[in-house]
């Protein structure tokens, strides 16, 4: 591949493709935990009420998420 007056191997390419893709997927998974925690009936004034790591709901939610990144 031509990058300009630099040539970038295929290999390198693909794996920039890949790192961005993750960065990305983990972007969305964020947006998605913070939009599923904002309609939360334990989200107290903003704060989930629970704390993130004790709640089953948003566990079960992102196990679905991860779920769907297999299929």
């Amino acid at each position: 591949m031509n990058n300009g007056d630099r040539m970038v191997d295929a290999s390198i390419a693909y794996t920039a493709i890949d790192i961005a893709e993750q960065e990305a997927e983990e972007r969305m998974r964020q947006k998605a935990v913070k939009a599923y925690c904002s309609d939360c009936c334990c989200t107290v004034v903003g704060t989930c009420g629970i704390g993130a790591d004790d709640c089953v709901a948003l566990r079960n939610f992102i196990q679905k998420l991860k779920d769907n990144e297999i299929d």
